[in-house]
């Protein structure tokens, strides 16, 4: 569980990273000068994959979550009400 707790947090990361950088490169082309052009001209071409990446990074965040909070009740004695 644990294995599957970092590998969402890089995958929330990652979602995260793609969709501010094709943001920011929406916002203003010159900021990502630094990059191909073939990557530059596709975060021109595609800017939906913005959308993409921040389902992707909501989702993931959201899975974290919920492995989280599973691994935290497998790890705490039951208490009896």
């Amino acid at each position: 569980m644990k294995k599957l707790s970092a590998v969402l947090a890089v995958l929330a990361g990652l979602g995260i990273l793609v969709a501010v950088s094709f943001t920011v490169h929406g916002n203003n082309p010159n900021v990502l000068q630094f990059l191909p052009d073939p990557i530059t001209d596709f975060m021109t071409d595609h800017g939906w994959v913005s959308w993409i990446g921040t389902a992707v990074g909501a989702l993931a965040i959201l899975a974290r979550l919920s492995v989280e909070s599973r691994i935290e009740r497998s790890a705490s004695p039951r208490s009896r009400r």
